[in-house]
């Protein structure tokens, strides 16, 4: 039987890392099984730990990965046709799971497939609840991606373009011939999706298979969701060629706006009763550091915005229709947490909320930085504000 090539890039990756090594190790394959990692920089002993489980090993500097380039470099290295990417959290679920990313390969004809993926056994409400949004997004059935003709693309929205060019380097499986022919484009991010898009104008089709499973999910701080969120309105809408919301008329006042209004909805949804958490408000939540990052005259913005705000006795100043857009936003989708999730302790509740808020506030700003963008707009006060976000994810 033919082998296989699986491609990890690593950084640090620590006990979840010899996890998924175990995980690649335990999988009843025929055929030979070639793991390659490429290492930028490890500290914790990474590389020996790959080393030990039969990988080989490249090494790059720190200041040299980048999401595209390192993967086109390890493709050059691989010596299979079927190439597995991966990340180095990702742990295959089942002994069965490089045999069935096969079949469904050379069933379909496909020119990558990609897969499901589920939780961490220890993550926490938001992390389950964004992964399992993320399944009901994709579908329960297996699913060929296609493009019709570039005139249905230009027809499609944001999100039914985001859909169809949907894949994942958390783990996909590739034929190594069309990487090389076409390698991922060297964007800053999603270089998974840019390759999608670009493949299926080719005519080739992509294959989403939920029964291919991993366990892949991140608990991250609330700032982290935030700029996560930033980075993929940005960069997705400019790989798509969409915007998902014409914010061009939006101005950083606003936008302070709708962060201000979206704080009192937080504490609003939480009963109004911060004493258990009153110090990590003020100390490390969302709005604290988010606020810090505005510039003076935008910070005098802020508080006369919540004074007029209290004046007025209203939860909307300015452009109070987008306020009640991103409210209506936060308020769905925390209804949709407590409902899928069990009931959350308080010190939960308030991790989620925050993460939430700040998913969504992430996107906003994202959005509004797009549109002006897209549309040769762009404000120098949001610039300068989003800039420092687009790096580094």
């Amino acid at each position: 039987m033919q082998g296989i090539s699986i491609v990890i890039p690593i950084l640090n990756g620590g006990r979840i890392f010899e996890e998924s090594l175990l995980g690649i190790r335990a999988q009843d394959f025929e055929g030979p099984v070639d793991l390659l990692v490429v290492d930028s920089g490890s500290t914790d002993g990474t590389p020996a730990a790959a080393e030990r489980a039969g990988a080989r090993v490249i090494r790059i500097p720190n200041r040299s990965f980048h999401h595209a380039r390192t993967r086109n470099l390890a493709l050059k290295h691989t010596i299979y046709e079927d190439v597995v990417f991966m990340v180095q959290d990702a742990i295959p679920v089942g002994n069965l799971w490089l045999n069935h990313l096969r079949s469904v390969l050379r069933e379909t004809g496909a020119a990558a497939v990609y897969g499901r993926q589920i939780a961490h056994a220890s993550a926490g409400p938001y992390a389950r609840w964004t992964t399992e949004g993320l399944n009901r997004f994709l579908g329960p059935d297996r699913r060929l991606q296609s493009l019709a003709s570039p005139d249905a693309y230009a027809e499609m929205t944001f999100d039914e373009a985001y859909r169809v060019t949907r894949l994942d380097n958390v783990c996909a499986l590739y034929r190594k011939k069309l990487l090389l022919l076409h390698p991922f484009p060297e964007v800053p991010y999603a270089e998974d999706m840019a390759w999608a898009k670009e493949i299926l104008f080719a005519g080739e089709r992509i294959c989403y298979d939920p029964d291919v499973v991993v366990r892949h999910s991140h608990d991250r701080p609330a700032d982290y969701v935030f700029r996560r969120h930033v980075v993929d309105s940005v960069f997705c809408g400019r790989i798509l060629g969409k915007l998902r919301n014409d914010f061009s008329g939006l101005s950083v006042s606003d936008l302070i706006d709708v962060s201000h209004g979206v704080e009192s909805r937080v504490k609003g949804l939480m009963g109004g009763d911060f004493r258990s958490q009153g110090k990590h408000l003020e100390s490390g939540g969302l709005f604290p550091y988010l606020y810090a990052r505005f510039s003076f005259r935008n910070t005098c913005r802020r508080f006369l915005l919540r004074g007029l705000r209290r004046l007025r006795g209203g939860s909307g100043f300015s452009r109070g229709e987008i306020l009640g857009k991103a409210l209506a936003e936060v308020d769905y989708h925390w209804r949709s947490m407590r409902e899928s999730l069990p009931p959350l302790r308080e010190a939960e509740a308030w991790d989620a909320l925050q993460k939430l808020a700040a998913g969504v506030l992430g996107k906003w700003y994202g959005d509004t930085y797009a549109a002006q963008a897209a549309r040769g707009v762009l404000k120098t006060d949001l610039q300068r504000f989003t800039r420092p976000y687009l790096s580094g994810i």
